[in-house]
């Protein structure tokens, strides 16, 4: 079901090792989507190599008949009080968290931010086809 389709070892500003994991009959997406799916990944990582301590990530993306399913997840010391309420020890939660909820709500999803004693879990499902209006 999976195809490791990259496995990125950790260069010297990050030094992250990234595991890409996509559904073997993934295809194309809507360019809105696809879009949404990058930026939600690139700020995933962008708050990994910030404030997990984590040393690796995995990424994992699958489509389903009417939603794309990802999954974002780390080995760090997750995030303190419940980042889907935006209460965390974060000094800033805002602008980070707050733009991924908004991508995925524009596009009629739902993100699920999972913090655990042993890393931190991004959760997006979205649905395939036009956006609510």
């Amino acid at each position: 079901m999976w195809r490791v389709v990259e496995v990125c070892r950790g260069n010297q500003l990050s030094g992250i090792t990234v595991r890409l994991e996509i559904a073997a009959d993934l295809a194309r997406l809507p360019r809105d989507l696809e879009l949404m799916s990058f930026r939600i990944v690139q700020e995933s990582l962008t708050n990994i190599h910030r404030h997990s301590g984590s040393r690796t990530a995995t990424i994992r993306i699958a489509r389903h008949p009417k939603e794309v399913v990802m999954e974002i997840s780390d080995d760090g010391h997750g995030i303190a009080g419940n980042p889907n309420t935006g209460k965390s020890s974060l000094a800033r939660v805002g602008v980070g968290l707050a733009g991924m909820r908004e991508r995925v709500r524009h596009m009629g999803g739902r993100l699920e931010i999972r913090s655990r004693p042993g890393g931190t879990d991004v959760d997006v499902v979205a649905p395939i086809g036009d956006p609510p209006v």
